[in-house]
């Protein structure tokens, strides 16, 4: 009865820490998974923060850019208001002209007379000629005047019109650079938006991997505890079995060249390798707790024994140089994870070689 009642502790324990590893492995798993987001999140984060900057520096020079083009309309208007001053200067100069013209013109008409009268006053007909000459060039010079105050005006029509197709333009030139900056803006303030989404989204990830890491942490003490635990009941149940029922070795079954031995009894047998998650309070990726570099086929982790003690487990040699288990709980040391997993828990009858 004691016997089948320290049996079905055992199994407990052992059920227990199946059932603790799985939650432990899971919780490993999505931390994993959940660290991977976070790598994706900060890469798209950087890539977004990349394009904010290329955004405002395009803000940047379109503001420039319109700064320089209001400038040039500023300074356009100014040569289309001169070129109008100077245009209704010319037009004025035309009507003067004209008006001048209209007044020789109805004083000859209302002096007709008088006027032929000084030519006829003449005294030879070179005098008459001369005056006769006189009177056309005045008329060919108001004539010559009128047409040259009207290619004026009409210079500066043209050249108005000219400088207020020039400040369109550059109006026109504005719009666009205008609408170019409001675009540039609202995705300057989309992309902004996106990286405060992905800087709270990485937070909170990140408190989430936090979670899991002290999950992890405690799996793996009650994991420990467990196991201590299942050891000290193997070794209550050996206690109360016959002495029959144990394995002993002899000189026949084991090599001669292993010298005398001692037995520890059926021990816990476990895996590790030297990575973060199997570390536990190993150092991981460095070097065991004796000081030198783990190897496969060779180290071995248990307390209660001095580092360099060699164990001799299901016909191998192997060499105590990590701590972190109790006595009669050898953790086997492999160089990847995947093989520390697929050997799983296993028990063996344990000798310390002398």
């Amino acid at each position: 009865m004691i016997l089948a009642c320290i049996t079905s502790v055992f199994a407990d324990t052992q059920s227990e820490i199946r059932d603790t590893k799985a939650a432990s492995d899971a919780a490993s798993e999505r931390l994993n998974q959940t660290n991977d987001q976070i790598a994706t999140m900060e890469g798209e984060k950087s890539n977004l923060e990349v394009y904010l900057t290329d955004l405002k520096n395009q803000f940047t020079i379109l503001s420039d850019s319109l700064t320089s083009i209001s400038d040039q309309i500023d300074d356009k208007h100014a040569d289309v208001e001169r070129s109008k001053a100077a245009h209704e200067r010319a037009a004025l100069a035309v009507e003067d002209q004209y008006a001048d013209m209209q007044l020789r013109i109805q004083y000859m008409y209302e002096n007709g007379t008088s006027l032929l009268q000084t030519l006829c006053s003449t005294e030879n007909f070179s005098e008459f000629l001369n005056r006769a000459d006189e009177i056309q060039q005045i008329q060919n010079y108001d004539r010559a005047c009128l047409e040259d105050y009207k290619e004026t005006c009409r210079d500066e029509q043209a050249k108005q019109e000219s400088l207020e197709a020039e400040e369109a333009d550059l109006q026109g030139l504005k719009a666009q650079q205008e609408a170019a900056r409001a675009q540039v803006e609202e995705l300057t303030i989309q992309t902004e938006e996106k990286i405060a989404e992905y800087t709270a989204n990485i937070h909170q990830q990140s408190a989430v991997a936090d979670d899991l890491i002290n999950q992890i942490a405690v799996q793996q003490n009650r994991l420990k505890e467990l196991e201590a635990k299942e050891a000290e009941e193997e070794a209550n149940r050996r206690a109360v079995q016959a002495p029959a029922e144990a394995s002993t070795p002899n000189e026949e079954t084991l090599d001669q060249s292993y010298g005398s031995m001692q037995s520890i009894g059926r021990c816990t047998l476990t895996a590790y390798c030297n990575c973060a998650r199997c570390g536990g309070v190993k150092n991981a990726y460095g070097p065991t707790a004796s000081g030198v570099y783990p190897v496969e086929g060779r180290t071995v982790a248990m307390g209660g024994v001095p580092f360099g003690t060699k164990l001799l487990i299901n016909g191998h040699v192997y060499v105590v140089e990590d701590e972190g288990t109790p006595f009669r709980h050898v953790d086997i040391y492999f160089e990847s994870h995947s093989e520390a997993d697929d050997f799983g828990l296993q028990y063996a009858e344990v000798y310390i070689v002398n």
